[in-house]
């Protein structure tokens, strides 16, 4: 049952993850700046706080 609840925040982990960088990149464009200088301090800003 343990497996079952780590596998689910696994995929639940991933799924936020690719919401994030797509959200950044969007955000990026929409801005018209380079995405990946908008993801990197977006990200970095996401883990700073989370952590």
């Amino acid at each position: 049952m343990e497996f079952v609840g780590i596998l689910a925040g696994l995929v639940i982990m991933l799924i936020g993850a690719e919401l994030l960088v797509r959200g950044a990149s969007g955000l990026a464009s929409s801005f018209r700046m380079q995405p990946l200088f908008v993801e990197l301090t977006i990200v970095a800003f996401g883990t700073v706080v989370m952590a």
